[in-house]
């Protein structure tokens, strides 16, 4: 994950602000570093870009998905997938 913000110019965070959630399964919305991002994110507006590996590392369920790109575009956060970008099937 540093080596793809590196090679797309992003600034790399310090290590308080990397919200990795090791061993919990995307198919649960309540996990312990998601929801610190998520209380995070209400009350700042510092947060520049989030970086996941994939679309379903954030939520395995399409409405869950949808709450987290919610929250992030109503604070103007870019999203970055490692392997590729969120497919609209519109």
């Amino acid at each position: 994950m540093m080596q793809y913000a590196i090679n797309h110019k992003l600034p790399i965070p310090d290590e308080s602000m990397m919200f990795i959630d090791d061993g919990f399964s995307g198919a649960a919305l309540i996990r312990p570093a998601l929801t610190a991002f998520r209380e995070y994110l209400k009350t700042h507006d510092d947060v520049a870009y989030f970086l996941v590996y994939d679309a379903d590392r954030i939520g395995r369920d399409t409405y869950n998905q949808l709450i987290i790109l919610e929250e992030l575009k109503k604070k103007n956060v870019t999203i970055h997938f490692k392997t590729g970008e969120l497919v609209d099937s519109k």
